[in-house]
């Protein structure tokens, strides 16, 4: 990540769209870990007092060739 002006969060979403992370960044140390499950992940990105995302970005963490064959099983409604 950038130095950036202002606190920024950064909130992270499972492929359902459930929040299952957040975290307001300090400015000057724009580093976290987030202990997730392996999976897929869709990451935001916002400055405070803004409501839109600055940044939308997805993620995979782990093995996730498995977790994808299965959603595109679901999709295609095999399961």
């Amino acid at each position: 990540m950038y130095a950036y002006a202002d606190n920024n969060i950064v909130r992270i979403y499972d492929t359902s769209n459930k929040e299952v992370f957040a975290i307001d960044m300090p400015y000057g140390d724009p580093h976290f870990v987030a202990a997730l499950p392996d999976g897929m992940y869709i990451v935001k990105t916002f400055t405070v007092g803004r409501t839109d995302p600055i940044q939308t970005f997805t993620i995979g963490k782990g093995n996730i060739a498995p977790l994808a064959a299965e959603q595109k099983e679901k999709a295609a409604g095999k399961k």
